[in-house]
């Protein structure tokens, strides 16, 4: 199926086929979408575990629990649906 996008001119509002310089800013745009959304991820990602950190300090054990929930954390933007995002649950 063919993409299309509207422009407005002398004759009012026609449908048109996209160009290749429109398909191209679009994936651009598209890209610079999903670094932005990644990095916004990272940083909350980062500082949930911060939050966490002291856990593991020298004078705290850290339990199994709590461990895989940091694992989970490190590992989640390779994993995570930008679609759908669903944080790993802390432990309680």
């Amino acid at each position: 199926m063919e993409q299309t996008k509207i422009v407005v001119g002398e004759n009012g509002a026609e449908t048109v086929p996209l160009t290749e310089a429109d398909l191209k800013q679009q994936k651009e745009d598209q890209d610079n979408a999903h670094v932005a959304s990644m990095a916004f991820l990272r940083l909350e990602r980062n500082a949930k575990l911060a939050a966490s950190d002291w856990r593991g300090s020298s004078d705290n054990t850290m339990s199994d629990e709590w461990k895989s929930y940091r694992d989970e954390l490190r590992d989640f933007p390779e994993k995570v649906d930008l679609t759908n995002i669903v944080w790993p649950k802390e432990p309680t």
